[in-house]
């Protein structure tokens, strides 16, 4: 299982990166044709795993399974965007963290019990979150709630892929059809409620570094959307779904880390305090056993 756990947590190092180039990429994309060009790139790169496959020849039902996987991821992402609108970095992280704790409960609800080391681990981690975002609690208001809907689907997602990861032997197969149809559907979206988009920030090579859209789209599309995705799905083939959401948390340090040392973003001594806590939570992960 650490194994496992290493390479999902290299996922959450890429996704923690992620954060720093979408907030990059946003300046010069809206969130929806940001997150649908981004994906379209990353199926395009998979092509090839799709030739190799013959995917074309599988059957409606098996073709489904990433649409439907891609509608929560979707829908995750963009209540999330949206939510940000009227509500804080740091209660938009907070709450969307609690799939932590609605992973299991789904689980508990049909029948699952996890041992209370588990829901100390869970407890632990929310609290290492907390101090992390800095967490003031204010007011619920209209973006707490969208974020709190994304949280299900979010929740959704990681569930869904646990329960049909298996059903395609190649996790880049299974991600590519997730982009693609995750991509044709934002871009949709993006045109109807955003209008047309410019793509000249693709073709900008005059800046190559941090602060550029050109390197950010690059770092989105290819070890976000193509590497941390593939690693998700694979894993989950034998990591228990509630397990995946603790260490999905490591997503948080990360971010932070990123941010401190490419946008120069400060962190308090309680913002690592934090990070250790969820650290902690995420290295004790294998005590977490199912009762019988």
């Amino acid at each position: 299982m650490w194994t496992q756990i290493g390479l999902l947590t290299l996922a959450m190092a890429i996704w923690g990166l992620a954060f720093v180039a979408i907030k990059v990429a946003l300046t010069d994309f809206t969130p929806l044709w940001m997150n649908g060009l981004r994906y379209l790139v990353a199926a395009f790169v998979l092509i090839p795993i799709f030739i190799m496959n013959k995917t074309w020849t599988k059957s409606w039902r098996d073709l489904a399974k990433p649409v439907l996987a891609s509608i929560f991821l979707l829908l995750g992402i963009t209540l999330q965007t949206l939510g940000l609108k009227y509500t804080t970095v740091a209660k938009s992280s907070f709450i969307t963290c609690l799939y932590v704790f609605l992973v299991p409960l789904y689980y508990s609800f049909w029948g699952k019990r996890f041992r209370k080391r588990f829901w100390g681990l869970v407890l632990i981690s929310l609290v290492g979150v907390g101090m992390l975002c800095d967490l003031k609690l204010e007011n619920f208001n209209f973006g707490d709630l969208l974020t709190l809907i994304c949280v299900i689907f979010c929740s959704a997602h990681i569930i869904y892929i646990g329960k049909v990861a298996n059903s395609f032997k190649s996790a880049l197969e299974f991600n590519g059809l997730q982009c693609l149809s995750f991509g044709v559907i934002a871009c949709i979206l993006g045109f109807f409620f955003e209008g047309p988009t410019s793509l000249a920030p693709f073709f900008d090579m005059s800046k190559l570094g941090y602060f550029s859209s050109w390197w950010a789209m690059f770092i989105l599309a290819i070890p976000s959307g193509v590497v941390a995705f593939a690693i998700q799905i694979h894993t989950q083939k034998t990591i228990p779904a509630h397990v995946v959401s603790l260490v999905f948390l490591m997503e948080s340090p990360f971010a932070a880390g990123f941010g401190y040392y490419i946008l120069n973003e400060k962190l308090s001594v309680l913002a690592l305090l934090g990070c250790v806590l969820i650290t902690v939570a995420v290295g004790l992960v294998s005590l977490v056993e199912e009762k019988k």
